[in-house]
């Protein structure tokens, strides 16, 4: 089963209702990159720019337990921000997190 293309009804909604750039690379051609979002209106060069980010954007690939990275991301950013803390602090307690979640479940993990 090869990859499925994006559609462009759904890509649409994405772009006109989120002013969302969109990040499969065959969704990236919809005639509603031609003008900014709403929100960004004295931006001309808001989806151009967005473009050439992506462009040069590196790939990456989800961890096997990034439910566990997400469930600490809300609760540590949530504390840093209502306790006025540096935001390097919920990055460690993350790492943490997920570093022990994966040696947990028999991962080898190196520094």
């Amino acid at each position: 089963m090869g990859a499925r293309r994006p559609d462009p009804a759904a890509t649409d909604l994405l772009i006109g209702q989120s002013g969302i750039y969109p990040a499969a690379r065959d969704a990236q051609s919809s005639r509603l990159l031609q003008q900014p979002p709403a929100f960004f209106g004295q931006q001309k060069d808001f989806y151009a720019t967005a473009k050439a980010i992506a462009d040069t954007a590196g790939g990456f690939t989800w961890g096997p337990n990034v439910n566990v990275t997400y469930d600490v991301y809300k609760d540590a950013f949530g504390k840093a921000i209502t306790g006025r803390t540096p935001f390097a602090g919920a990055l460690d307690t993350m790492q943490t997190a997920t570093v022990a979640d994966m040696r947990k479940n028999g991962f080898t993990v190196t520094s």
